[in-house]
């Protein structure tokens, strides 16, 4: 079960996902925005950074991966 709020968002999502392991965040465009490992059931990202639009976010846990969409406002 993941969780990505709040969304529509114009800056932080606190993304929350048992055994979490890696998250990718890619553009509209296919541009990789973000990629880093986590080793926690909860974080947070600072979206505000990025151009508004929708962005796919990729979150990998110990159990499989999941794609998330996310939408940048401002």
């Amino acid at each position: 079960n993941t969780n990505i709020y709040p969304n529509p968002t114009h800056d932080n999502v606190t993304i929350e996902a048992q055994g979490m392991r890696h998250i990718t965040v890619v553009s509209a465009l296919g541009q990789v925005v973000y990629d880093a490992d986590i080793e926690a059931d909860m974080t947070q990202l600072n979206l505000g950074q990025f151009k508004a639009g929708l962005y796919m976010v990729r979150i990998d846990t110990e159990n499989g991966s999941v794609v998330k969409r996310v939408s940048v406002v401002k």
